[in-house]
């Protein structure tokens, strides 16, 4: 049985009401940085689950290595 996978990608743009910010640049560059960390952990989790678990969740163990292999700033 083939299975194919897609991995879900979040968009971070929580601001505070009433908050202005000042510095859209560094703002964007911080919501990158913060995005880039979550993917990081969630591909160092990836790898770390058994093969029961990668099968709960309709991935297999080549398709999960694969993406846990993806450098953090690669969709």
């Amino acid at each position: 049985m083939k299975r194919e996978s897609t991995m879900t990608t979040m968009t971070l743009n929580y601001r505070p009401a009433g908050h202005r910010i000042r510095y859209p640049a560094i703002a964007r560059a911080a919501a990158l940085v913060s995005m880039w960390q979550q993917r990081a952990k969630q591909r160092r989790q990836l790898a770390l689950l058994s093969d029961s678990q990668l099968d709960d969740i309709g991935l297999s163990r080549g398709v999960a290595n694969a993406e846990a292999a993806k450098p953090f700033w690669r969709d």
